[in-house]
């Protein structure tokens, strides 16, 4: 069994606070940054604030992560945290493709899928209807409902 190879230059596939974050880690661990950003966030803190900036088409795209990461020759690519980080998909798109995912090992996609429709819940249908739904792991997201009064929320743990 090989040992892995050290992260020297980090891929944030996130923006705003969280990168910010992961930014200051790694900046404290001696590792380079890279931030992906869409074209009208080109100035923003998290763009600035990065050793590396690649600008992408779209944050939820793995294939324009994947292409940003290898731009900037980043050895791993982090999901930030929120909608890329509890994408079982997006894992497998970043791992498939040949580059090293840096994000928490956890469900799949089609694990939290099935659990939902276990309880009649089906996402297709919900996204079939332009309907705006939020997975939340207890412990793992807080949210602000008031600030959310048009969502459906789902508990997605165990």
């Amino acid at each position: 069994m090989s040992a892995t190879p050290p992260i020297r230059t980090l891929l944030v596939a996130n923006r705003g606070e969280i990168a910010l974050r992961v930014f200051r880690t790694c900046r404290e661990l001696g590792i380079a940054t890279v931030a992906v950003v869409a074209p009208d966030d080109r100035g923003s803190l998290h763009a600035r604030s990065a050793d590396t900036t690649v600008e992408i088409a779209g944050y939820l795209d793995p294939a324009e992560h994947v292409r940003a990461a290898r731009e900037a020759g980043a050895d791993a690519i982090h999901p930030g945290y929120g909608f890329l980080s509890e994408n079982g998909d997006f894992a497998e798109a970043v791992e498939a493709a040949g580059e090293a995912f840096a994000g928490q090992e956890g469900v799949t996609s089609k694990d939290v899928r099935q659990r939902l429709a276990r309880r009649g819940i089906h996402i297709e249908t919900l996204e079939a209807l332009n309907v705006l739904y939020v997975l939340v792991a207890l412990g793992q997201a807080k949210v602000d409902r008031r600030r959310s009064q048009h969502a459906l929320f789902f508990n997605v743990a165990g």
